[in-house]
């Protein structure tokens, strides 16, 4: 019999007052809906609940609206801010649209597939939250709302924007991620204001010239579309920091990329592309390159002179030894250049002279496993990678498999390198790595036929070890149950089990969304694996780790309201040390006192 554990704080004590099982609350009269937490504004995918009728029947919730409706309306006429996210609604009030003044809407979570013309009378909405509905198409009324700085519009099923989209020229922050969206309209070069855009996980299949005209964006983030061209325009954006296009079929990049001279971090990994552009001078601010996964041969000549590069991962390309071998004597020379890393694979330094390899700095080698989709890299701990150590006191040889998030990058490495290093006895390190990446946004294909090709891949490499631990973070988290079957440990932070009512969600009809539950948890009852499973209070976040197999999980709940649980675990240094102990665990040496509170 597995337990649900309430913590006051991280390290505290058990809640007394807490529930074993998290539970839905149905609420009674208005003081309940007076009560609903609120901050729906959020741009990030975590999103506020509204407990006041969850569970009602629909029909419920509509007989009660009117009076419902006003005692929230009556709060909006003098806050200017109107919070009616996750309320069942089916449509929006008729009074909403009312509020003279009104400044912040929140209408995340709900069941809506239409907004009313009406709400072009909005004339002050400054923040509008949409995420996490079922909406189609957007009024062109909506385009009136010229006071709009924020709009949030994320998980939706969105095929197209209003064409007159470009009037809310005072809009800074875009959220369309996961929605169906197949071209962007003209008039979007209006937005001249606009600072961050985010159109991951659509079906959009170029980023066009009208991108070029938005002169103030500073993040661009279209990994996992379908886009199979940049415009040359693209390079207009002086002002861009980061640039994320990762999971695409690009096959080339323009040149004028290299005009951006403020960009910090690009993304081009799991592309088609047989080269970056030829020189690569002007990106003189750039620290980040995600180049892995590609058809790359060679390399810029001038890409190590680059005065502020940091960071290069080229694993999973064919790049030939002509190309590599000046770039690693370069490393290995008296002055090399200030970088941190550089992965590459082993195929790609077969052949090169040992020593050069290993007299190059900051290379990190690992092992591609498998072809297809997905980046799966295996790093190696301790020397002898034979499965297990030869030396039985040091215990059986361990594989971490660390699952990315929905950015689509490896974003386990850097704590997982600290957990190696901080440990007390070389016996402690006698585990490997395995990096995996969805950078299509997918949710690890789980919902549709492809989830195999990734259970193949990844069986290959677990079959090889005893022990295997999985760990993820939200989509990453949500792959780590999928494929517990595999392992024998389970660490998941923020899973999403039921997506139909989740705004971080990829462009997925609710059937193949429910296949992908349905997967989920018939994994979670056959796997043998010791799961843990981490949630903070924020009752979304609760409630979806509700829906796993009370038997079959270790739950804690944090007194965190927030979705970024891992984040908040990681800066007060307790995500270290779960996954150091369960590390330890695995390997067979006695348990060390767990520093989460149970």
């Amino acid at each position: 019999m597995k337990h649900t554990h309430y913590t006051s704080d991280v390290c505290g004590a058990p809640s007394s007052s807490a529930a074993r099982q998290p539970k839905r609350r149905i609420a009674s009269g208005l003081s309940r809906l007076t009560s609903c937490r609120s901050n729906p504004l959020a741009h990030r995918g975590a999103r506020n609940q509204c407990t006041c009728t969850r569970n009602l029947p629909l029909v419920v919730v509509t007989a009660k609206m009117n009076m419902q409706v006003m005692v929230k309306l009556s709060v909006a006429a003098s806050s200017g801010k109107l919070d009616l996210s996750d309320c069942n609604l089916t449509e929006v009030p008729p009074e909403v649209c009312n509020i003279k003044g009104l400044e912040e809407l929140s209408l995340a979570g709900n069941h809506l597939t239409h907004l009313p013309d009406d709400i072009r009378k909005l004339a002050y909405l400054q923040k509008l939250q949409l995420s996490g509905n079922y909406l189609e198409s957007l009024p062109d009324s909506l385009c009136d709302l010229t006071e709009l700085e924020g709009f949030w519009a994320h998980g939706n099923l969105l095929r197209a924007l209003p064409d007159n989209f470009g009037n809310l020229n005072k809009l800074h922050t875009i959220s369309l991620a996961g929605n169906r969206l197949g071209f962007l309209p003209k008039s979007i070069s209006g937005l001249i204001n606009l600072k961050d855009l985010g159109l991951q996980g659509n079906e959009l299949i170029e980023a066009p010239a009208e991108l070029g005209a938005l002169s103030a964006l500073k993040k661009l983030t279209m990994h996992g579309n379908q886009l199979q061209q940049v415009a040359q325009e693209i390079g207009q954006l002086t002002n861009l920091q980061e640039l994320h296009l990762q999971g695409n079929l690009l096959s080339e990049l323009p040149n004028e990329l290299c005009h951006l001279t403020a960009l910090g971090s690009l993304s081009v990994a799991d592309n088609h592309l047989q080269h970056l552009p030829a020189s690569m001078a002007g990106l003189v601010s750039l620290k980040q390159l995600w180049a892995y996964g590609n058809h790359l041969q060679s390399l810029p000549a001038d890409i190590l002179d680059l005065p502020a590069i940091r960071h290069m991962w080229l694993e999973g390309n064919p790049l030939h030894p002509q190309s590599l071998v000046p770039m690693l004597r370069h490393l290995a020379s008296e002055h090399p250049p200030d970088l941190r890393e550089i992965g590459l694979d082993a195929d790609q330094v077969d052949g090169i002279e040992p020593r050069l390899v290993e007299a190059a700095q900051k290379v990190s080698i690992g092992t591609v496993c498998g072809h297809g989709i997905g980046y799966f890299k295996l790093h190696y701990g301790e020397k002898n990678h034979s499965g297990f150590a030869e030396d039985e006191t040091q215990g059986e040889r361990l594989l971490v498999v660390a699952f990315a998030s929905a950015p689509g990058l490896p974003n386990w490495g850097g704590l997982l390198r600290k957990v190696y290093d901080g440990m007390a006895e070389p016996a402690h390190q006698c585990f490997d790595t395995l990096y995996v990446v969805d950078p299509s946004r997918s949710w690890y294909h789980g919902g549709d036929e492809r989830f195999d090709d990734y259970y193949d891949r990844l069986k290959k490499v677990t079959d090889k070890y005893k022990r295997v631990m999985m760990v993820g973070d939200s989509m990453g988290a949500t792959a780590a149950l999928l494929f517990c079957p595999l392992a024998t440990a389970v660490q998941v932070f923020s899973p999403q089990v039921d997506l139909t009512v989740s705004s971080i969600r990829p462009a997925l009809g609710t059937e193949e969304m429910m296949v992908m539950q349905k997967r989920l948890l018939s994994n979670v009852k056959v796997s043998s694996a010791e799961i843990t499973v981490h949630v903070s209070s924020w009752e979304h976040d609760s409630d979806q780790g509700g829906l796993l197999p009370k038997e079959k999980v270790n739950m804690h709940v944090y007194s965190f309201a927030d979705h970024r649980l891992a984040f908040y675990l990681d800066s007060i240094n307790q995500l270290e040390i779960i996954l150091k102990d369960t590390i330890m665990v695995q390997q067979g040496f006695k348990n060390p006192k767990i520093a989460v509170a149970a």
